[in-house]
């Protein structure tokens, strides 16, 4: 088949309810174990802070899909559904990078936002976490490679205090797909309805994609991957390509990424050599700090919970003295004390309850935990009455639903009924 010629469109999320979605963010298409540099899992620390899941605000949301050439479609593929913001520069940069970022592109302190339609496009998010695990990148071209140089090169000699927004007069610029690992095939949906282009690695006839992304951020990002690729801790699936012609491309974004933050890396990395306590601020706590904080939280939690059940039982277990409920004078029945609440002496609202008079004899009222056991010690009570009038039975059933009536309210001990109810 003809890869480059457009062909009626397979089913997809666009023209078929039934076509299967796109995995979850939580089941990765393709993972790896990567150990990053030291400089790396600092840099890449903060993401613990502000959290692996971002959704952009809606005002972001809505001003991409009116800067994007192609709207609310995906860069890659064009399609419509599944769609993610990705960012290029990631907004879990280390304020180190960030700062020198801001001083290489003469942005003032504090101000470079991350959240600019410029840094984000819209990917299927299948694509946006092979673009954050390394799979892809998107490569400029050596004009656009080259202005950015010039800029940065005249700021670094003359500390010039012009902006990188004003390097380039365009509004939109082109780019091309590059592999270091991704090995789906991409359909990329054409301009006539339902119809597309398949493209098999290495994506050679995928052809350059119009886009809306300032060439510093896609430097950045392209700088920041071949870097980290070539750093011999990296133990990722991830390589560069084997066809030399880009190298000159990826090497001299790889130079020009260095030039903006090398001095930002190097202090990054005198930080993590430091003790826990002496870390940045703006530094999350390791992996093995984080997990020996967590244990710690956990036993607090738990030496809690036990002394609250052993307070929960020993104020149960209390009741088996003078308050402890008694037995009815009811024979031909053997009761327990399981089936019954504590007595009100024991109840939260003991303070203004007073035992109940039964037949003349001051008596601890009895509480039963359910109707169920109010019931069957209602109906226990007739079969024993013998000859006496029907009247005396009703007598006994009245009183037990009077003092069933009265029963205190209480808050049960924690765990389930199952595992409290028993200790009474």
């Amino acid at each position: 088949m003809d890869h480059t010629t457009q062909t009626f469109l397979p089913p997809n999320e666009d023209n078929d309810p039934t076509y299967p979605k796109v995995p979850s963010p939580d089941c990765s298409v393709k993972s790896y174990a990567s150990t990053r540099s030291a400089t790396r899992s600092l840099v890449e620390s903060t993401t613990q802070l502000l959290g692996t899941a971002f959704s952009a605000p809606t005002e972001v949301k809505d001003n991409l899909t009116r800067t994007a050439p192609d709207g609310h479609r995906c860069l890659i593929t064009r399609t419509k559904g599944q769609l993610e913001c990705t960012h290029l520069v990631a907004r879990s940069t280390h304020i180190t990078i960030r700062n020198a970022l801001e001083a290489a592109w003469g942005v003032e302190t504090g101000k470079l936002d991350l959240n600019a339609v410029q840094n984000i496009f819209w990917s299927r998010s299948d694509m946006h976490r092979a673009f954050d695990d390394y799979e892809w990148l998107l490569l400029p071209t050596e004009k656009d490679l080259q202005a950015a140089i010039d800029f940065s090169t005249r700021r670094a000699s003359q500390d010039t205090p012009s902006h990188f927004g004003t390097v380039y007069s365009d509004t939109n610029w082109k780019y091309d797909f590059l592999s270091l690992g991704y090995e789906e095939t991409i359909f990329r949906k054409g301009n006539v309805p339902k119809s597309y282009t398949a493209h098999d690695p290495p994506y050679s006839d995928l052809g350059p994609v119009d886009s809306h992304l300032s060439p510093f951020y896609v430097i950045y990002n392209v700088g920041e991957k071949v870097h980290d690729i070539k750093d011999p801790e990296y133990k990722g699936h991830c390589k560069l390509p084997e066809d030399l012609s880009c190298r000159p491309l990826l090497d001299g974004c790889e130079a020009l990424y260095l030039l903006w933050v090398d001095g930002a890396l190097e202090k990054l990395k005198a930080e993590l050599e430091q003790s826990p306590s002496e870390r940045s601020r703006y530094q999350a706590p390791s992996e093995s700090e984080s997990r020996s904080q967590n244990q710690s939280r956990t036993d607090r939690y738990q030496r809690r919970n036990e002394n609250k059940d052993i307070q929960a039982r020993n104020s149960a277990r209390s009741g088996s003295g003078t308050g402890a409920p008694q037995g009815r004078n009811c024979t031909g029945t053997t009761e327990t004390t399981d089936q019954y609440l504590p007595t009100p002496e024991q109840s939260i609202y003991s303070a203004d309850r007073k035992p109940e008079a039964v037949s003349g004899t001051h008596k601890i009222a009895r509480h039963w935990a359910n109707v169920d056991d109010w019931v069957a010690s209602v109906e226990s009570c007739a079969p024993n009455l013998g000859p006496q009038p029907d009247w005396e039975g009703a007598k006994q059933a009245k009183q037990s639903l009077i003092e069933y009536r009265h029963e205190a309210a209480r808050e049960p001990p924690r765990g389930s009924w199952e595992e409290w109810i028993p200790e009474y």
